[in-house]
């Protein structure tokens, strides 16, 4: 679903997001809706549970030092 909302935003002449980004930017949006046209993504619920795990190991540490 965010994937056609980007092509949408990417195919538009509106200056409210895309005409603002560098070509950079462009270039690694088109590269990730590639990948996720062909399936290469990660999990929302993986990418997070790693998230939470990380900062919850950066807290535990500054707890406890």
């Amino acid at each position: 679903m965010k994937t056609k909302t980007i092509k949408t935003l990417n195919n538009s002449n509106s200056k409210d997001f895309w005409n603002e980004l560098s070509k950079k930017q462009k270039s690694l949006i088109d590269k990730a809706i590639k990948e996720a046209d062909e399936g290469k993504f990660t999990d929302h619920n993986e990418v997070m549970s790693k998230f939470r795990e990380k900062h919850l190991i950066i807290t535990l540490n500054s707890l406890l030092n």
